[in-house]
């Protein structure tokens, strides 16, 4: 979106979709940690595999981290992160996830 809307005239686009807003990792993790009721830390270290693999697919699709910033942040290899992404989109889950944890402006 970001690259789509530079070099365009924004005077009639509303601000937060002109320059969308982007969660930190640190929210994102703590959302999911809150979503699954698990602490960060068994995020990190991959304990609990289903907040793992969410949190990787929203620190690469609602915190647009690239693939190696992701595999660096779980010790894992970049076609690791895109196995994860891949299969949590094919799920189904996507969609629901970014509606729970909703991010972006105004989020509660």
């Amino acid at each position: 979106m970001e690259h789509l809307v530079k070099a365009k005239p924004l005077a009639n686009v509303a601000g937060p979709q002109a320059r969308p807003a982007r969660p930190t990792p640190e929210e994102v993790l703590s959302r999911v940690a809150s979503a699954f009721g698990v602490e960060r830390q068994e995020i990190l270290d991959r304990s609990e595999p289903r907040a793992y693999q969410f949190a990787v697919y929203l620190l690469r699709r609602a915190a647009n981290l690239s693939l190696g910033k992701v595999a660096a942040l779980f010790n894992v290899s970049p076609s690791r992160v895109s196995h994860i992404q891949r299969r949590v989109e094919q799920e189904g889950h996507g969609p629901k996830l970014l509606q729970l944890v909703e991010f972006g402006r105004g989020r509660a």
